[in-house]
């Protein structure tokens, strides 16, 4: 059968209406697998900066207490806390509890002694680095402005008292956490201080707020996720033209000549005078491939 080239306009797209459209279900698929990789990434890009600002804080957290531990004279301070009376040395440490507290914007850095009495226990505040403010007699938002000797086991949740306890007698290292304060949330260190005994015989504590952190996380993760969204609308516009161009496009060619061949053929007189239009397909793919087989087999 002759071919037609004068024809090519046969290639228009087809008006017939699809209840499931070829390109509607390519776009929601690219959309899905988009929004997928997005909200992955995201997670991942998250997970990853949390983990890396947590691991600063808890280095920061740690060096901290091991400078402080290195002013301690632990004899000295034992002999403070019998006699509840501060000594000179001792008002040299909270000199420099207090220029660290400033220094490193820590929320607190506390020495408390946990207490057991029989069943009941009581935690004895030792020193605290304090702002010149609170040194100078204004109080904290949770505690009083603390004295050596003070019991202050009364401000301490129900139950952590004995953690505590147990911690100064057992713990060899640091101890971190994160909790929840007036301040807000707060990644804490607690290490013990040990006489020449190895005795426990103190607690040193230190935090720092989240707050910071949790606002860098809040705007890395919307920077990030916006990042994400106008590259995923890139990258979808790209795949719909491109499918529109090499896929979409040479398919609906297909379709529309096929189609006029069927509505020519179907009251022709002389089959030998049908001829099946060539669609206007140089895509040097399959889709061109597949055109010139059913033009081929038409003939």
């Amino acid at each position: 059968m002759p071919l037609s080239s004068a024809s090519a306009s046969v290639g228009a797209p087809c008006a017939r209406a699809y209840k499931n459209p070829l390109r509607r279900s390519i776009l929601l698929g690219c959309l899905a697998c988009i929004v997928v990789l997005c909200v992955v990434l995201a997670l991942i890009s998250f997970v990853i900066f949390n983990r890396s600002m947590m691991a600063q804080y808890k280095a920061h957290i740690g060096g901290v207490m091991h400078l402080t531990l290195s002013r301690i004279d632990v004899a000295d301070l034992e002999r403070c806390m019998a006699a509840r009376e501060e000594s000179e040395g001792f008002r040299e440490l909270l000199r420099f509890m207090d220029d660290v507290r400033q220094h490193y914007k820590l929320d607190y850095l506390v020495i408390v002694q946990p207490q057991k009495n029989g069943d009941r226990y009581d935690v004895m505040q030792v020193a605290s680095g304090l702002l010149p403010e609170e040194r100078a007699g204004a109080r904290q938002k949770e505690f009083p402005v603390p004295l050596l000797g003070d019991m202050m086991g009364s401000f301490y949740p129900e139950g952590f008292i004995p953690v505590i306890y147990n911690d100064m007698l057992t713990r060899r290292d640091i101890k971190f956490c994160t909790s929840a304060t007036t301040f807000g949330r707060t990644y804490d260190g607690a290490v013990p201080i040990r006489n020449a005994r190895g005795e426990g015989v103190a607690l040193l504590t230190a935090g720092l707020t989240l707050r910071d952190i949790d606002a860098t996380m809040c705007r890395y993760l919307l920077v990030t996720l916006a990042s994400a969204v106008v590259l995923g609308a890139l990258f979808l516009a790209f795949m719909v033209l491109w499918l529109r161009r090499r896929v979409i496009t040479p398919l609906t060619k297909i379709e529309a000549a096929a189609a006029d061949f069927a509505e020519k053929s179907r009251d022709a007189p002389d089959p030998a005078a049908l001829v099946l239009s060539r669609p206007d397909i140089h895509t040097d793919d399959e889709l061109e491939a597949l055109s010139d087989t059913i033009v081929v087999m038409s003939g």
